[in-house]
């Protein structure tokens, strides 16, 4: 190979990247070959470099310097290519966007290392309004009308590939396939019928009277709420999944499954931008200890679950049913990814919806104390209360509507990719194969869809509706054949605990505590992590009950 020749060579190279971005990389979704392509990267530029030693007389320092040449010259015209395509022919090159957001989803991706996912979204859509293009085709709509076209009942868009992260494990939450989805969807239903929560509620009840007594215990204390409530929801899921308890209320101690929950979760507050990145990851050994350990150890419950046969079927039995008709491999990747998600779901977002809870009570005294006058009004004895004495008190649900409105567990919103012919929202026509999500955190702070929207007023939600502008923006359970599917069991949980806490106790910051810990150290890993709360309680004097 004469000196000449890796130039003569370059402008075929630089062709071959183009194409490759142009015929390739730009159709079909590519991210579970990622670390396919990761791989192939590191090791091209050595095996070209072997190769141009091997095959002319040239020395190892002057094949490397060929090999440079070669490799510079690629990623010069793909980048070029991805460049020039991004910025001046992409279908959403008229949405509004910082740059380096249209360029490239790292921008996204570093963003989330130093900020929360949903405070990045607030920042752009503060500057750029409701429709933001957050990456290269990728759009974040904060508008009422995107809820229904998005993710309602008619609405063709589907899954994006960042469902794919768990692969091989898969779940009714992770499932791309519409028609799989549906059934799997019919086999969670019976898990949550009409007659699964009535056979949940006692059980759920002594869960919480149980929290009441160790509150009781510790009357007059500083309590992490934070962690309290975690206990609880973490005790009732094991209850109600598992047939069994993690001790936590008794024990007022976190359980390994949290610090497991926390661990295989956090990674996502900044790789939720790059799924891409996930699947590379996912094949290096020991890069997602935390994740893999979560795993296992779902497996593990649902291997212990097989040996008990309760007299009542629970959430995890219709599952196991089903799991008889696969084959062990199938099997275990669903189970595993189901009671994954019975895991996070089932009570990390239902806790951090209760410490909002209990953190705007102990701010707002008027807002407890008319809740209180509803409450005493109908119900004389809090222990033997049942969730039919308090499912039907407006100002209750008004409660807990303001504080998923202010407050979604899922705050960045769920994305999907408009089908092919594209999505019309918002008076605008959205390109096919655009992923596309609504952050709820933002939009229910919009002036889109609420009067007052950074207030916490639960009158909107019964006496004041005029505070409401728009009630398609109000979601926290999502919409259509993709909604939650413990929504029911979870307002069941979230009305009576707050019933019987405010009942049987008074409660206040303690000293020192202003509430702020528990925003400034909240993370955005999908459902928000929440920061510390502490609040002193104390038996109330005027029921004693």
């Amino acid at each position: 190979m004469g000196n000449t020749e890796p130039g003569s060579l370059s402008i075929f190279v630089v062709l071959s990247a183009i194409l490759s971005h142009r015929w390739y990389f730009m159709r079909g979704e590519h991210h579970m070959n990622a670390h396919t392509w990761a791989l192939g990267a590191l090791m091209a530029p050595l095996v070209l470099c072997y190769l141009i030693h091997a095959c002319f007389p040239r020395t190892w320092s002057s094949s490397l310097l060929g090999c440079l040449i070669l490799t510079a010259s690629w990623w010069s015209g793909f980048l070029s290519s991805v460049l020039f395509y991004r910025l001046l022919e992409h279908r959403l090159s008229k949405f509004p966007g910082s740059l380096p957001a249209k360029v490239t989803k790292l921008y996204h991706f570093f963003q989330c290392m130093h900020h929360n996912d949903y405070q990045f979204r607030s920042s752009q859509h503060a500057t750029y309004g409701p429709i933001v293009r957050i990456g290269p085709s990728e759009l974040s709509i904060a508008h009422p009308e995107a809820v229904q076209a998005i993710y309602g009942p008619l609405s063709r868009c589907y899954k994006s590939p960042w469902y794919d992260q768990g692969m091989p494990a898969e779940s009714l939450h992770s499932v791309r396939d519409s028609k799989l989805h549906s059934q799997r969807r019919k086999i969670w239903d019976l898990g949550f019928s009409t007659k699964a929560l009535r056979d949940f509620e006692p059980r759920q009840l002594a869960h919480i009277r149980r929290l009441g007594q160790r509150l009781t215990e510790l009357e007059g204390q500083l309590i992490n709420v934070s962690h309290w409530f975690n206990f609880l929801t973490f005790d009732i899921m094991g209850d109600l999944a598992f047939g069994k308890e993690f001790g936590m209320l008794d024990n007022g101690e976190e359980h390994y499954v949290m610090k497991l929950l926390h661990d295989g979760q956090k990674p996502l507050a900044f790789l939720t931008p790059v799924p891409w990145l996930t699947r590379v990851l996912v094949n290096i050994p020991g890069a997602m200890v935390g994740e893999n350990k979560l795993k296992k150890w779902c497996l593990e419950q649902v291997e212990q679950r097989k040996k008990i046969h309760p007299d009542e079927p629970d959430i995890m039995s219709h599952l196991l049913q089903d799991a008889r008709l696969k084959t062990r491999e199938d099997a275990d990747n669903w189970l595993t990814g189901d009671a994954r998600l019975i895991v996070v779901a089932g009570s990390d977002t239902t806790a951090l919806t209760l410490i909002h809870i209990f953190y705007y009570l102990a701010r707002h005294k008027e807002v407890l104390a008319k809740l209180r006058t509803s409450l005493d009004a109908l119900i004389s004895f809090p222990d033997s209360m049942s969730h039919q004495d308090v499912q039907n008190i407006p100002y209750l649900d008004g409660i807990i509507n303001e504080i998923l409105r202010l407050h979604p567990p899922v705050p960045s919103g769920l994305l999907r990719v408009t089908p092919a012919e594209g999505l019309n929202c918002c008076g605008i026509l959205i390109p096919g194969g655009t992923t596309i999500s609504v952050p709820l955190y933002v939009l229910g702070r919009s002036a889109l869809a609420y009067k007052q929207a950074h207030d916490f007023v639960p009158e909107r939600w019964h006496e004041r509706q005029d505070l409401v502008i728009d009630k398609r923006a109000f979601a926290p359970f999502s919409s259509g054949k993709y909604s939650c599917v413990g929504k029911n069991l979870a307002m069941m949980q979230l009305r009576t605990t707050v019933a019987y806490l405010t009942l049987k106790f008074d409660f206040w910051f303690g000293s020192g505590e202003d509430g702020s810990r528990l925003f400034s150290h909240a993370l955005d890993a999908f459902t928000i992590f929440p920061g510390d709360l502490e609040l002193v309680f104390r038996h109330r004097q005027s029921n004693v009950t």
